[in-house]
């Protein structure tokens, strides 16, 4: 894929996905080995719900992604997931 397809395909539904996407494609994406490179290129075909769970919720999913990559998209963000079922307010 050249640059601006990549580009392209890193702006989603999702501002959070677009930094962690873009944020990679900038800074990794060309150190990164052949192998890397084509599982990014595959991520960006996912829906954005799937991306959403894998690289923010940390869920697991059914389609494989190289662990290498998943560190270097979570690294160094300052966003935080929502929790999933929050503290109840704490009494008195």
């Amino acid at each position: 894929m050249n640059e601006k397809s990549l580009r392209w395909g890193c702006r989603r539904g999702l501002r959070e996905l677009d930094t962690l996407l873009l944020r990679y494609l900038d800074e990794r994406y060309g150190e990164a080995d052949e192998g890397e490179k084509k599982a990014f290129e595959a991520l960006l075909e996912w829906p954005d719900d799937q991306l959403w769970e894998a690289i923010i919720l940390r869920l697991p999913t059914e389609k494989q992604v190289p662990p290498l990559l998943l560190i270097a998209l979570r690294q160094d963000h300052s966003f935080k997931p929502p929790e999933i079922y929050p503290s109840s307010p704490s009494k008195g």
